[in-house]
């Protein structure tokens, strides 16, 4: 199928190496998927060409859905749906005939879902200002892009995030709230004072709680919470090596989660290449990490910069702002403790 630009509303399906060529814009409010591409045991391909601009609306489905298939974009704006399934591959180019005004990349307020084995690869940017993006697969921009996540949600679950990736969206591992997982960040990554990463831990090993590992610098900000899932009691001495950097700067704002029960709690430890959850004696009120939340009114720990550390020292009066005062954090949630005490990075 063959078009100067194209309006949809309804279904467009292509299989057994079926082409649709667009030489301008598309439109589409309805579903252009692509699937059975295979016959006989042979995986033959379907190819979606569109020379400038998709448009997905919202209740607009584009798919491509099985091994081989695969789209060239010149740009995309999404606030429907997109879905990349296994072996699938989602080329993002910058195409010459896109409207003046088309966003140098891809734009999300929709939702994206790329599952393990598919791509979407672009050597401009991936911006989400909402909506959600889970990369099971590969969400891939080159060295002279950014991963912009400005808002929303993202998930995801053995995927990797390669570029530069500046983060203000809620990052959740796994591949939907309260499950494990593991991510990749394939570059350097900052996560901003309106970012969120929280991980969730169900046991001691390996696999059994969320790990995020960056092979660049981390610079940290933000919001962090921990999670227990399904009754899980750490015990005290246990480890978890929740994020690992090439380097590191910065701290999370607020933590939320760091109490476990009365006799026990987690301390977050910075070290030059990871972050760790280390299970300590000893009690801290506030909300447990059984829960990760917290109401605004909990009291809090302030944790200040000093010469041979950071002092952390109890508070009950009033609600902490959620921006960080200079020279000082503010940790949401984490509760107050009965002695003062310190933090130290472990350099």
């Amino acid at each position: 199928m063959q078009a100067a630009s194209l309006s949809n509303s309804g279904s467009i399906q292509l299989n057994l190496g079926s082409t649709l060529q667009v030489s301008g814009d598309v439109s589409n409010s309805g579903t252009i998927a692509t699937a059975n591409s295979e016959f006989g045991g042979h995986y033959f391909g379907n190819t979606v060409n569109i020379a400038g601009k998709l448009t997905n609306g919202t209740g607009g489905t584009f798919s491509l859905g099985s091994v081989n298939d695969a789209a060239n974009i010149g740009y995309i704006s999404n606030a429907g749906t997109i879905l990349l399934a296994t072996g699938t591959n989602l080329n993002v180019n910058g195409g010459s005939h896109a409207a003046t005004n088309a966003l140098p990349g891809f734009l999300n307020t929709g939702t994206v879902d790329i599952s393990s084995g598919g791509t979407l690869a672009s050597p401009l940017t991936y911006t989400q200002t909402s909506g959600q993006t889970t990369v099971d697969g590969t969400l891939r921009v080159s060295s002279r892009g950014t991963i912009n996540l400005a808002g929303g949600s993202v998930y995801g679950d053995e995927g990797t995030i390669q570029g530069t990736i500046v983060s203000n969206a809620a990052i959740n591992i796994g591949d939907s709230p309260l499950t494990i997982g593991q991510l990749a960040f394939n570059g350097n990554f900052t996560q901003g004072a309106n970012g969120s990463l929280t991980f969730d831990i169900a046991g001691p090993a390996s696999g059994q709680y969320d790990q995020l590992n960056v092979s660049g610098h981390a610079q940290l900000n933000g919001l962090m919470t921990v999670d227990l899932l399904h009754g899980y009691v750490p015990q005290i001495g246990n480890n978890f090596d929740i994020m690992n950097f090439a380097s590191e700067s910065g701290m999370f704002s607020m933590v939320v989660g760091l109490p476990i029960n009365g006799q026990e709690h987690f301390v977050l430890e910075y070290n030059s290449t990871n972050l760790m959850l280390d299970v300590v004696q000893g009690q801290l009120s506030g909300q447990p990490a059984a829960s990760g939340t917290s109401p605004a009114s909990e009291p809090f720990i302030t944790i200040s910069q000093e010469a041979d550390g950071y002092s952390l020292t109890a508070s009950n009066n009033g609600t902490p702002s959620p921006t960080p005062e200079p020279g000082s954090i503010l940790l949401f949630g984490s509760g107050a403790i009965a002695v003062a005490g310190r933090l130290r990075r472990r350099w």
